[in-house]
């Protein structure tokens, strides 16, 4: 069987190489799941059978950010190691005196390429994890004032009900202030006050006007015109 050197990718280079991709993107959350199932699919790929003794097989391209040296050969090798070190922390070989001194050093190496795959994957995970409690926990940029004036022009409408209990339900549903709720409902739908505002409008007239609201930035629009 034939044997190579195996240049081992350590952590610190897997993560150099993700980090400098995942810096120029918007869709981290993507990036990282992305990467995450190649690594799957790296573990888990099988060359199609050969038609003839001299095919060779080229392994297709694919969306990994990670390059490897493990060849088909090594590469069920390199999985139960993975999943030794991803599970119980460690992965031993087994003894197998048939083995040529370079078939030992070769899945040594995989071992240790494994090792170094395994941390990369956790540390993806990590990664993962933080990255969508970021998203998760991301406040919104509107206002407290913007938040129930973006209501009112959506067609939130609580004159049939009293002030006091509306908002009492609308600011356990917005996880606002509760005093400020009830303060705000009265100045929704008239006049010129401290809701009702220019800056407060067009601050929503931005954001209906690039979701194709045209009904209600037409209706902003008035609103602007009468202050």
């Amino acid at each position: 069987m034939l044997t190579y050197p195996m240049n081992i990718t350590t952590l610190e280079e897997l993560q150099e190489k993700f980090n400098s991709v995942l810096s120029t993107i918007t869709e981290k959350q993507s990036l990282i799941n992305l990467e995450l199932q190649e690594i799957d699919n790296y573990l888990n790929y099988t060359a199609p059978p050969r038609r003839h003794k001299m095919d060779f097989h080229i392994e297709p391209e694919t969306d990994a950010i990670f390059k490897l040296q493990v060849d088909l050969n090594r590469r069920k090798l390199l999985k139960k190691a993975f999943n030794g070190f991803n599970v119980y922390g460690k992965y031993e070989l087994p003894v197998n005196n048939r083995n040529t001194q370079g078939m030992i050093d070769l899945d040594n190496n995989v071992v240790k390429q494994a090792s170094e795959l395994a941390k990369y994957f956790k540390w993806l995970k990590e990664l993962e994890v933080e990255t969508s409690s970021k998203i998760r926990s991301k406040k919104s940029s509107l206002t407290h004032k913007q938040k129930m004036l973006a209501l009112h022009y959506l067609g939130l409408d609580l004159s049939k009900f009293e002030n006091t209990n509306s908002a009492k339900v609308l600011s356990k549903i917005l996880d606002l202030d509760y005093d400020n709720t009830r303060k705000y409902l009265s100045y929704l739908a008239f006049g010129k006050n401290e809701v009702r505002t220019k800056n407060n409008f067009e601050t929503l007239l931005k954001i209906f006007d690039i979701q194709g609201f045209e009904e209600i930035t037409n209706t902003i629009k008035k609103d602007i015109e009468k202050l």
